[in-house]
C-alpha cells in the first residue's frame, strides 16, 4: 500500500486545481489565493498561519504568479518558496496543476528559505558582478532553484536568502 508523504508546511497555491494536484501526491494543507484576486482576508490568514506553521509559496511560474508572490513577499518576514524549473516547462499553459508529479516533487525537494531581514550583499557589490545578461541571471537562478527575475528582484531574493557576493561570483 502506498503511503503519501506528509508535509508540515502550509503551501500557498493559486487555486483549487493546485490543491487537488498536491493532495494527490502528499498529505498537505494549502491556502488558495484565488488567483490574482488575492484578498486582504487571505493575506491576513497567510500572515497569521505563518506565525505558527512554516509557509511555502508555490505559485505558477507566470506573470500572475509573480504578482501574487511579490504581494506576499511584502507582508511575510520568514517563509520558503518552491519553483518549478523553467527548463522543464513544455507547454504554454503551465502551472502547479499542469506540472507532473515528478516536477512537483523536485520543486518541493529544493525549497528555498527566505528572510526579509537579511542583508548579505550591497547593491554596489551586486552591480560589480555584472549580471547584465539573461543567461548569467538564469545561471544564478537555476543554481538557487528560484525563478528568473529582473535585477532588482534578483538582488532582493539573493539578500533574503543570505547569499554573498563571493558565492554569486563563484557560480558565474
Amino acid at each position: 500500500m502506498f503511503h503519501k508523504k506528509s508535509i508540515i508546511d502550509v503551501i500557498i497555491v493559486e487555486g483549487k486545481s493546485d490543491t487537488k494536484k498536491l493532495q494527490k501526491i502528499f498529505n498537505v494543507d494549502t491556502i488558495e489565493t484565488n488567483g490574482s484576486a488575492l484578498s486582504e482576508h487571505t493575506i491576513n490568514l497567510i500572515k497569521n498561519v505563518s506565525k505558527i506553521r512554516p509557509i511555502i509559496l508555490f505559485l505558477d511560474p507566470d506573470g500572475p504568479g509573480e504578482k501574487i508572490r511579490k504581494k506576499l513577499e511584502k507582508v511575510l518576514t520568514v517563509y520558503k518558496q518552491a519553483f518549478i524549473k523553467h527548463n522543464t516547462i513544455t507547454s504554454k499553459k503551465f502551472g502547479v496543476a499542469e506540472a507532473t508529479d515528478k516536477q512537483i516533487m523536485d520543486a518541493l525537494s529544493c525549497v528555498v528559505n527566505f528572510d526579509s531581514t537579511k542583508n548579505s550583499v550591497t547593491w554596489l557589490q551586486y552591480l560589480s558582478l555584472k549580471l547584465d545578461t539573461k543567461n548569467k541571471r538564469q545561471k544564478v537562478c537555476d543554481y538557487y532553484h528560484i525563478s528568473l527575475s529582473n535585477h532588482k528582484q534578483l538582488f532582493k531574493r539573493l539578500n533574503m536568502m543570505g547569499v554573498t557576493a563571493k558565492e554569486i561570483s563563484n557560480i558565474i
